[in-house]
């Protein structure tokens, strides 16, 4: 340091960069009390100030040739940036916990990966730190604070006046955030306001500024390091009689049934540190899983089933009654199945079922309820119908009980209700009607609304399915209107999802309001309604050409999906047409397993191959992709849901492979049919087909395509619209009438341009002059 001054020697500002944890601050107070510094006018120091050294040398903040600089914590964009460059190959889930666990400092970060590289959780791999095979889901919180952290706090918590350094650590049981009337109850003194004040100005502690936040005006830890090492002062009996009295503290609060998860933990953590003399250990632990089923309890009601499946799972790993444990398991499965956990419903539906063997028939048939509805979520159908139908086989043959019919009754709905849509998705639409009305006739017989609107929605569907589309909508308003008067969002979400299904080929204007009202909804039922209220969104979004809206919520569906599960299979194939326009090709290279029960995934999933086929050149297997697509549609809804979807891009590959028959065969679906189960979108879409098919054979297909463009453009379709205006085109031109063929062009180029398919504009400046391009992009 003497060195260094005298070289400086007064020609200029002195910069001094001092990293080394445990001694920069002596070093920089030794610089500044040398007296070569102080002789030296040139000499200005710019101090990056931690708080403890402001506590040391209060003077500097007042140092003339000193100027104080207070860092704030970085942002966890830029905090997510320093981890990556730390640590290659991170998950999202491990990047997330190193930027919570650093609160913004990046020393903490720094130090964090070094407790990780000295744990082999991070390992050096061709010159860089990546994570260890295994590590992905590390809990960082679990580390402790790494040991230079830890003394760096520790020496500042030990120069801390003994009753604020009491206050600090009894402050720690309370958590990061913590009210002053908490730690009241925690620390008897007259003098805590002054303490506290004291904390905060030496940056232990801060107040919640944030108006927004939950939290606001109350008091919490700067970061997560100095409550873990104030917490690790605590003997093992003070924190037990701290968090005893912190639960005792909150159980008192007016609204202590909102703070049961925070109360059972003080008292879980209570346990932890209790001695093998402690009496109460037993008693403690039976009341806090009983707080954690009531905190489940209220997570479910206001929609919140990771949350109430989180409560579940904890009391779970405490609780040992056996009675006990199995109606946690219970709750558990029927959470996992709401959240969309549905490996964890399962294991809990089998813990359930296995321990209730054939003792207890309603309880098994409301567990084979829940099972059954995630079995044919994941297009597990024959699983799902062989439980479905045991447990309804055994329930309606168990002896009759003077107290059970009320209880029966309500078993026997939840079945019939799993094992109508089962069966309808199995194409086994006689028996899903029967089990449909039988579940009308229970529903009106015991008159409670949730079991009347799912009623009523699954006579609907099965209406529907039977051609009465007209009396399926009717019943769809019914139980939507029922369900919002009784405020039953599981069911007014079914509803909503099901109406804006079949309006997106009767009225898509309507249909996407439907479905905007639908996702907003379902955002209180369970995941795989989610999924479906944002798929049929997307259908409608895609169909109207609001390519721009749909992109993002493509994204967070598909995110949110498991591409085997239901929704799964019209999610990738909406992804791969949006690229198909855009991009000109698609990324997917392998499809999921083809569920050969399900024709729901398996009428989309067919569409998939079609569509890889297409781009391998494959025309015939194309064209035979989209025939079993067709049939699997017709199959599941007849002409309806999603078969007016699906029925253009298998028609246009029949065309497109030089089937003609077997397209004009696939056109006389829709064209031979009734005139009343024909919607709006299908009346659009047949004179555009039907005029392509002409167009194949050489004939005039003008009037043909114009009365499509006009109906298309009516409906609001407008890609396939352009796409229709873009055919009459490239066949006006192929006449030799390039005048007419104009300004056909320039509306589809128009329309291409707002939607982004820049593809579909390259194929519009390459089309041929001569012969007119069928493209089933």
């Amino acid at each position: 340091m003497t060195r260094f001054l005298e070289r400086a020697g007064g020609g200029g500002p002195v910069i001094v960069v001092l990293d080394d944890l445990q001694h920069a601050d002596d070093a920089l107070l030794d610089f500044l009390d040398h007296p070569l510094a102080t002789a030296t006018s040139a000499v200005h120091v710019l101090a990056l100030a931690r708080p403890e050294l402001l506590e040391r040398r209060p003077s500097l903040s007042s140092h003339r040739r000193v100027t104080v600089l207070h860092l704030e914590p970085l942002g966890d964009p830029a905090m997510a940036t320093l981890v990556d460059g730390l640590v290659e190959g991170l998950t999202p889930e491990a990047r997330e916990a190193l930027v919570d666990r650093a609160d913004g400092i990046p020393l903490f970060a720094v130090e964090t990966v070094r407790a990780l590289i000295d744990r082999d959780l991070v390992v050096p791999s061709a010159g860089r730190y990546v994570l260890a095979q295994g590590a992905a889901a590390m809990d960082v919180s679990t580390l402790g604070a790494p040991a230079s952290l830890h003394a760096l706090v520790a020496s500042r918590l030990d120069a801390l006046p003994p009753a604020e350094r009491q206050v600090l650590a009894s402050a720690s049981i309370l958590g990061l955030t913590l009210p002053r009337s908490g730690l009241q109850a925690l620390v008897e003194d007259p003098d805590l306001d002054t303490h506290l004040a004291g904390l905060v100005r030496r940056e232990l502690l801060t107040i919640q500024t944030d108006r927004f936040a939950s939290d606001h005006g109350q008091l919490k830890f700067v970061q997560t390091v100095v409550r873990q090492v104030a917490y690790d002062t605590l003997s093992r009996r003070d924190r037990r009689t701290g968090h005893l009295a912190a639960a005792r503290h909150l159980q008192a609060e007016q609204n202590a049934d909102e703070l049961s998860a925070l109360i059972a933990q003080h008292l879980l953590d209570a346990v932890t540190h209790s001695t093998a003399t402690d009496p109460d250990t037993a008693r403690l632990t039976d009341e806090a899983v009983e707080l954690l089923q009531a905190a489940a309890t209220r997570a479910s009601t206001v929609g919140a089933p990771l949350e109430a499946l989180r409560h579940l799972t904890t009391a779970l790993t405490h609780a040992t009654d056996p009675a006990t444990r199995l109606t946690l398991h219970e709750a558990a499965a029927v959470a996992a199945d709401t959240a969309g956990d549905y490996p964890a419903c399962l294991n809990h539906t089998d813990t359930v079922l296995t321990a209730l063997g054939q003792t207890d028939p309603i309880r098994t048939a409301r567990t084979a309820a829940v099972a059954g509805h995630t079995l044919s979520v994941i297009s597990k159908l024959p699983e799902a119908l062989d439980l479905l139908q045991t447990a309804l086989a055994d329930l309606d043959n168990r002896p009759p009980g003077a107290d059970a019919n009320a209880a029966a009754e309500d078993a026997t709905l939840d079945l019939l209700t799993a094992l109508s849509s089962a069966l309808a998705n199995a194409g086994r639409p006689i028996e899903a009607a029967s089990a449909a009305d039988r579940m009308l006739g229970l529903a009106e017989r015991v008159g409670h609304p949730l079991h009347l609107a799912d009623a009523l929605i699954v006579t609907g569907l099965q209406h529907l399915r039977s051609g009465r589309p007209a009396t399926a909508i009717a019943l769809l308003r019914a139980a939507a209107d029922l369900a919002r008067t009784a405020q039953l969002p599981h069911q007014l979400a079914r509803a909503l999802i099901n109406l804006s299904a079949f309006q997106l080929a009767r009225d898509l204007p309507a249909a996407l309001t439907a479905g905007r009202d639908a996702i907003t909804a379902a955002e209180r039922s369970t995941a795989d309604f989610r999924s479906f209220a944002e798929l049929n969104l997307l259908v409608g979004l895609h169909l109207a050409g609001a390519w721009a809206e749909a992109d993002p919520l493509l994204r967070h569906a598909a995110d949110d999906v498991q591409l085997n599960g239901t929704a799964g299979g019209p999610l990738l194939v909406l992804g791969m047409w949006q690229r198909q326009a855009t991009a000109g090709d698609v990324t997917v290279t392998a499809l999921p397993d083809f569920p050969p029960d399900d024709l729901l995934v398996r009428s989309w999933l067919q569409q998939a191959v079609l569509i890889l086929a297409h781009h391998a050149g494959d025309r015939r297997a194309a064209a035979a992709a989209g025939a079993a697509s067709l049939e699997a549609a017709q199959q599941m809804s007849g002409l309806d849901d999603d078969f007016p979807v699906l029925w253009p891009p298998a028609v246009l590959a029949s065309l497109h492979a030089g089937l003609l028959d077997q397209a004009e065969q696939q056109i006389r679906l829709v064209a031979d049919a009734p005139t009343g189960l024909l919607n709006p979108l299908l009346q659009a879409q047949l004179p555009r087909l039907q005029g392509l098919l002409l167009t194949a054979r050489g004939g005039n297909p003008e009037r043909l395509l114009c009365d499509a463009i006009d109906a298309l453009r009516a409906f609001g379709a407008a890609p396939d619209c352009a796409r229709t205006q873009h055919a009459l085109a490239d066949w006006l031109l192929a006449q030799g009438r390039s005048q007419d063929a104009q300004p056909l062009h320039a509306a589809a180029r128009s329309t291409y341009q707002t939607l982004g398919a820049q593809a579909w504009i390259n194929q519009l400046e390459q089309a041929a002059l001569t012969r007119p391009a069928i493209s089933i992009d």
